[in-house]
Formats: structure tokens, C-alpha cells, sequence
């Protein structure tokens, strides 16, 4: 079995995306059944939903989320992976500046993959297209627990400090190898 696809069909299923499987009881065994969800396998092979049928996490676990809690779940995924990349970028230079730059490198990468994420969904984070699912808000900071000013200029501030973190620690770099 796969964790990590376990983990985000469970995330599939509590903002009830379609999943191609047809719902059946938990004892049952082979494509239709719902332990056909928990591996991989059985997931490839499952049957294609009849039109209009979705499958939800209240038909599963009896749990029903509303809109609102939803994107509050979103909200806080999207300020916590947010927090990561923002401390990422701000630990940079202090890596830098202590000398351990292969820390400061393995950042640069780290927060390097969050960029090309960005760049392939045209500069906005994928959270962000799932949140305007659930509100007709939009402001800068609909999808995110942060301050209006810093969403709006978000890419803007951080973007820059990783530039200047990148320059410093090319900077470094080259000081330390002469």
C-alpha cells in the first residue's frame, strides 16, 4: 500500500472531488468494493462512476464538512506550508552566514521546488484554486491566514529575500573556497 496515496485520496475525498470507484459495502473485496480505495492496485481497476455519482466522505465515515469548515482547512494547510517556505527562506542566509552552506544550498533547492510549482500553475498556488471553491471572496487573502498587505505583496517581499539569500550565499560561497 501507498501511504502518501492514501493521504491524498483521503484529502480527495473530504472536498469531495470525483474518484472513479463505485461505493460498495466495507466487507466486500475486488474493484467495487471500498477497500479497493486503500490500494493501489484495486484503485486502477475500479469501475467508472455512474453519471452524477460522486463519491463523498459523509457516505464513507458518516462525516459531513460544510463549505465554511472546508475552507478553514484550507486556510490553515495553505498559512502552515506558507510558514515553512517563508522560514525557509529567511533561514538562508543565516545558514549562510554560519558557514554550513550545504544547509543553505539544500534551501535554495527546497524552496526552488515551491517555484517551479508556482511557475507551472502561472504564479498562484495550487491551494488557492481549491479555497475558491468554497467562498465567492477574493481578496488577496481569502485563501490564507495572513495580513492583507503581505498576501497582496507576498511574492513580491519573499521573492526578493530569496534572491538576496541566493546572491549571499553565492556570495559566501566563493569567499570560502579562496
Amino acid at each position: 500500500m501507498c501511504l502518501f496515496g492514501n493521504a491524498r485520496l483521503m484529502f480527495r475525498l473530504a472536498f469531495r472531488q470525483p474518484f472513479a470507484a463505485e461505493v460498495a459495502p466495507l466487507t466486500g473485496r475486488g474493484p467495487g468494493s471500498n477497500l479497493a480505495l486503500f490500494d493501489p492496485y484495486l484503485r486502477s481497476t475500479c469501475k467508472p462512476l455512474r453519471p452524477g455519482v460522486r463519491l463523498r466522505l459523509k457516505s464513507w465515515l458518516g462525516i459531513t464538512m460544510k463549505p465554511e469548515l472546508k475552507l478553514r482547512a484550507i486556510k490553515t494547510v495553505h498559512t502552515l506550508v506558507w510558514a515553512v517556505f517563508a522560514a525557509s527562506i529567511l533561514a538562508i542566509p543565516v545558514f549562510s552566514h554560519r558557514g554550513e552552506l550545504p544547509v543553505a544550498w539544500g534551501l535554495t533547492g527546497f524552496v526552488f521546488l515551491e517555484v517551479l510549482v508556482l511557475v507551472a500553475n502561472r504564479m498562484r498556488c495550487p491551494l488557492t484554486s481549491v479555497a475558491a471553491r468554497y467562498t465567492a471572496e477574493r481578496q488577496d487573502n481569502f485563501d490564507i491566514y495572513l495580513p492583507l498587505w503581505l498576501a497582496r505583496h507576498n511574492k513580491e517581499v519573499f521573492g526578493g529575500l530569496y534572491v538576496a539569500g541566493i546572491v549571499y550565499t553565492i556570495w559566501v560561497s566563493v569567499h570560502a573556497a579562496t
